[in-house]
């Protein structure tokens, strides 16, 4: 009797020790996926608040109006209001943040002079982009978003290379004008009187006197 009940009590310690330890695994567990959640919040805070600080640069330099920095701003703010934060969520979101950053860069690369020209491409987003909260779901950011994000950047390429044509035109057409201009400098000569020596006009000079005086 005895030894059945020393059976039983240690059958009951390995269930209790099991137990414990499945329990113990299964917290550790949800406590790794909050703190990855956590960290991953974390790192989606910075991009959204370095995304802004692009955009107010934009602002700034009075390439983009406010309005449409509002509207490129919740392009990136509101990825995760109707979204949960996991892997494949963050993968989307960070190929949609590093396109924009990407168009952005380009914008701030090109010279000045060709800027506010291949500004209109942000602008053209802008006004593409909802304008309630609401509509920012999940079905806006897999299908949607990634269409208007690349559609912005090939934008942005085109009208880089429009404004590269058109000043390398406009160099040409300079360049022809300068030539034409020397060209018709050097082929100009202007009448010139023919000056005759002073011994010349002296002898030309007695002439005439001794013709009068005959």
């Amino acid at each position: 009797m005895e030894i059945a009940l020393w059976f039983l009590a240690i059958i009951f310690v390995i269930i209790f020790v099991v137990v414990l330890i499945l329990v113990w695994s299964r917290y550790s567990e949800l406590k790794a996926k909050e703190l990855k959640k956590k960290g991953l919040g974390h790192d989606i805070r910075e991009q959204q608040k370095s995304f802004r600080v692009l955009l107010q640069g934009l602002m700034n330099d009075h390439l983009i109006a406010a309005p449409h920095k509002q509207g490129l701003s919740m392009l990136i703010n509101n990825y995760f209001v109707y979204q949960p934060i996991n892997d494949i969520n963050v993968g989307h979101f960070n190929e949609l943040y590093n396109t924009l950053v990407k168009s952005i860069g380009k914008l701030r690369d090109a010279p000045h002079s060709n800027k506010v020209n291949i500004a209109v491409a942000f602008h053209e987003l802008a006004l593409e982009l909802p304008i309630n909260t609401s509509d920012y779901s999940a079905h806006f950011y897999l299908d949607i978003a990634p269409m208007l994000a690349v559609q912005l950047e090939n934008r942005v390429d085109e009208l880089i290379v429009q404004q590269e044509q058109m000043a390398s035109s406009a160099s040409y057409v300079e360049e022809e004008e300068e030539e034409e201009i020397l060209h018709t400098s050097d082929s100009f000569q202007p009448d010139t009187m023919e000056v005759k020596p002073p011994e010349e006009r002296k002898v030309t000079l007695v002439t005439r006197e001794h013709m009068s005086i005959r």
